[in-house]
């Protein structure tokens, strides 16, 4: 009788342990591909071992989310170049989340009209939408958010986060974030090395911001 007890007993505590095993790895995320799609903004965020893409891939990992990443940041692209590019550079990687940030450079080097950038960014949204499409705000031209280029970017900024209504998909609105943190602290690159490419303090209140709403969105 004794040892049918300490049978039962040893057989329930396996049992228990491969409930606790199952329950564990029913409760772990599946591996995600996400794309960081923009760029040079983007392109140092992976190319700088502290910057935004790595930060934001630390959080959601410290969250749950096992990511295979797919850096797709090109130094100097305009939206346009990155509709050319979005099929070999993204699209062939099969990704769940693509993080967009494209068209500084648009307004930078007066490259195309607002409407041409919004028929762009339509496109590559068609291209892009069966994946989870994050949109995000463009950043700024200098830390002076009054300069005329910057002002340009509103308006940039305030089609992009129509569009993002439209669509019905989360926008994320780094400039803002920026600006509320420049109007707090005076001086000289608060959060950009030369007024545009993010330094240290930058790529945190970026990737923070990023974390912060895109987390938020999947609870």
């Amino acid at each position: 009788m004794k040892k049918i007890l300490i049978s039962i007993a040893v057989l329930l505590i396996i049992l228990s342990g491969c409930f606790m095993f199952l329950n564990n790895k029913n409760s772990e995320k599946p591996s995600v591909v996400i794309a960081f799609f923009g760029d040079s903004i983007t392109q140092f965020g992976w190319d700088n071992p502290s910057g935004y893409v790595h930060q934001v891939l630390f959080g959601l990992e410290k969250a749950g989310y096992k990511v295979v990443p797919v850096p797709a940041g090109v130094c100097g692209d305009t939206s346009f170049d990155m509709l050319e590019r979005i099929d070999d550079d993204v699209l062939s990687k099969s990704p769940d989340t693509i993080f967009f940030m494209g068209g500084l450079n648009n307004i930078w080097h007066n490259e195309g009209t607002l409407d041409e950038y919004k028929d762009s960014i339509n496109k590559i949204y068609e291209k892009a939408k069966n994946s989870e499409f994050i949109l995000m705000s463009l950043t700024l031209i200098s830390e002076d958010i009054e300069a005329p280029l910057n002002k340009q970017i509103d308006e940039y900024n305030s089609f992009l986060k129509e569009f993002a209504q439209e669509k019905s998909i989360l926008f994320i609105d780094l400039n803002s974030e920026m600006k509320n943190e420049l109007k707090q602290h005076k001086g000289e690159n608060i959060l950009t090395e030369d007024g545009v490419h993010l330094n240290d303090r930058g790529n945190t209140l970026v990737s923070n911001k990023i974390l912060k709403d895109y987390l938020n969105y999947k609870k």
